[in-house]
């Protein structure tokens, strides 16, 4: 019988919840040196660099303790490993008590560290870290994947050969492969064409992340730890408010910015596209709509500048780069007049360049 049928009885534990943290493995637990053996072997020994493994805990109510019947084990791999201390023991019961579980296990994300052995002597202890709520998150119990805004997990089927491109501190991107699948699929950020794949997200975070990605929310990721056969990843989900609160802060900036006059020193030069329309070298045009603030605001990457031929019957458009829009604009509601000339035609020996050269001059007829 193993150690944790052994603890439990013949019966089968009713419940086990899970205890989401927020990726800080700040709690120390206490009674490790009892169980070294344990880590050793849970960690495949001592190395020169020690360990940082990340791993799942689980949380048990050992009422038979004969030294502290509140006493909460802690146990990885189904070896015990320590106890929390007797203070965030008893403040652990009560949690899970004012959450609808008293005396239930719960489970959390931990992280083994130490167990070094250098030259000479230099040899670390392990120790554990758990990754448990703090504050007003204390609440946060929950029998299944937790509503939280924030949540870490292991990535389940990694793809180890990608591990080498990524570091801690970097995001990753999720997708579904189709809209009957049930996997989340975890590319590094950056990696183009199926490449970059490093593994799925488990199946108990999938539904809040395909809730938030139906929502169009965006979700902050972290890379928390990164080893040769693992991969932490830490995500926030981004509320509605959030998002609003962003949208109002890049507006008013925006406002600000296409509001200043804009003065250059040399004519500004960009491409547009002619939209199959031929121009001539020197040709003037003019700006056919000069679009106001509010408009800016709402559509400045999606909107079209329209710069028009003396008859208004050909049109050259300028639809990318907001930057150069931008400066149009600004220099269009600067000077009281404006030339417009058509510098260049589109490389000829590849017909898949349309874009003309234009400059604009600024003409200041106070």
């Amino acid at each position: 019988m193993g150690f944790l049928s052994r603890l439990f009885g013949s019966k089968k534990q009713e419940l086990i919840v899970n205890i989401p943290g927020p990726g800080l493995f700040n709690h120390d637990i206490v009674g490790e040196s009892e169980y070294q053996n344990e880590l050793s072997e849970i960690c495949g020994g001592k190395t020169e660099d020690g360990h940082k493994k990340v791993v799942t805990a689980l949380l048990i109510h050992e009422d038979t303790n004969p030294h502290d019947n509140k006493a909460i084990l802690v146990a990885i791999d189904g070896k015990p490993v320590g106890y929390l201390d007797r203070e965030n023991a008893r403040q652990f019961r009560q949690r899970l008590a004012e959450a609808g579980y008293p005396g239930a296990g719960a489970t959390c994300t931990a992280k083994i560290v130490g167990g070094w052995l250098r030259e000479e002597g230099d040899e670390g202890h392990f120790g554990v870290k758990l990754d448990l709520p703090v504050g007003e998150q204390d609440n946060d119990y929950s029998e299944e994947t937790p509503e939280s805004s924030e949540f870490t997990f292991i990535i389940d089927q990694p793809n180890v050969k990608e591990f080498k491109q990524v570091k801690v501190g970097n995001s990753v991107n999720f997708w579904k492969p189709g809209k009957n699948s049930t996997d989340i699929l975890i590319y590094r950020s950056g990696s183009v064409g199926g490449e970059g794949k490093l593994g799925k997200v488990p199946q108990k975070y999938t539904k809040i992340i395909s809730n938030q990605s139906n929502l169009k929310l965006p979700i902050d990721t972290k890379i928390l730890e990164v080893t040769p056969s693992s991969c932490t990843i830490h995500c926030r989900l981004v509320t509605v408010e959030e998002v609003n609160r962003g949208k109002i802060k890049r507006q008013e900036k925006l406002r600000a910015e296409i509001s200043k006059p804009y003065r250059p020193k040399a004519p500004l030069t960009f491409y547009a596209d002619s939209k199959s329309y031929t121009f001539d070298t020197g040709e003037q045009l003019h700006l056919t709509h000069i679009p106001s603030i509010n408009e800016c605001i709402d559509t400045i990457n999606e909107m079209a500048l329209l710069f028009s031929s003396a008859d208004g019957k050909r049109i050259l458009e300028k639809r990318n780069e907001p930057s150069i829009k931008k400066k149009i604009i600004r220099m269009a509601n600067t000077y009281n007049q404006i030339q417009i000339l058509v510098l260049a035609e589109p490389d000829k020996k590849n017909p898949y360049i349309s874009e003309y050269k234009l400059q604009i001059t600024p003409i200041d007829t106070q």
